[in-house]
């Protein structure tokens, strides 16, 4: 889902809602009895190279892409769990 100037103001998207996800991005990486979530993990392991990654690193990789604006898809496939 791509919500940037479909359904609001990407102000809203950058100001509102990249906050949103960020601020719960740790209760969402813990919850390990989720298969989305864990699906989640093992991609974001994939693309920074490791096959364990902490929470530490799972939430590092994760707030430097939101840094960036990256549209990786981990990130936003938890995004929009999360929204």
């Amino acid at each position: 889902m791509d919500l940037e100037g479909t359904t609001s103001a990407t102000s809203f998207v950058y100001e509102k809602l990249f906050p949103y996800s960020r601020e719960r991005f740790a209760l969402w990486v813990a919850r390990t009895d989720d298969p989305k979530v864990t699906q989640i993990r093992e991609q974001i392991g994939t693309l920074i190279g490791q096959s364990d990654p902490s929470d530490a690193d799972i939430l590092e990789a994760l707030h430097g892409w939101l840094d960036r604006d990256e549209k990786v898809t981990p990130l936003k496939t938890l995004q929009g769990l999360i929204w």
